[in-house]
């Protein structure tokens, strides 16, 4: 049923275009805001064009110039690094379910009325953990919790 309503949502998320927004926060306050217009390309992978977004402020010029665009440089890196590590969650992929399911790191339990929760442990990282909900009624995919974490080194 869970690598049956994987591959129905997966299925039905081709049909569909939507938009992307990504924000990045330093210290609670919005640094830079994109947009993409994104759909499914005839190779099955995310085609994204970018819409537009804030443009950048005004850079100081001098040392303070130069810190911030490290600084800046350093964020955007660890933003793609971001990216990069979310999209080895999403969208799940049913052949990495089944090898965590037979090495016995998923369990399986109550999410609420009506739906079940599947749970893996050591998803991708060691630690982290994926719980996909699904809607016993309709067998489908309702809600994805992935709990990770990433490394960041930051120079002073």
């Amino acid at each position: 049923m869970v690598k049956e309503g994987v591959a129905k949502n997966q299925a039905a998320l081709r049909q569909y275009a939507w938009i992307e927004q990504t924000n990045v926060l330093r210290k609670g306050e919005a640094k830079k805001t994109t947009y993409y217009q994104c759909q499914y390309g005839s190779d099955g992978t995310v085609q994204k064009v970018p819409t537009g977004g804030s443009p950048p402020p005004g850079q100081p010029r001098g040392i303070r110039g130069r810190v911030i665009e490290r600084k800046t440089e350093e964020l955007e890196s660890h933003m793609q690094r971001a990216v990069a590590l979310v999209k080895q969650y999403v969208p799940p992929n049913p052949e990495e379910m089944e090898a965590d399911f037979q090495a016995g790191n998923a369990s399986l339990g109550r999410g609420g009325p009506g739906t079940v929760q599947l749970q893996f442990r050591n998803y991708v990282k060691s630690g982290d953990s994926v719980v996909f909900t699904f809607d016993t009624a309709a067998r489908a995919l309702t809600h994805i919790n992935v709990n990770t974490y990433m490394m960041i080194r930051t120079t002073s």
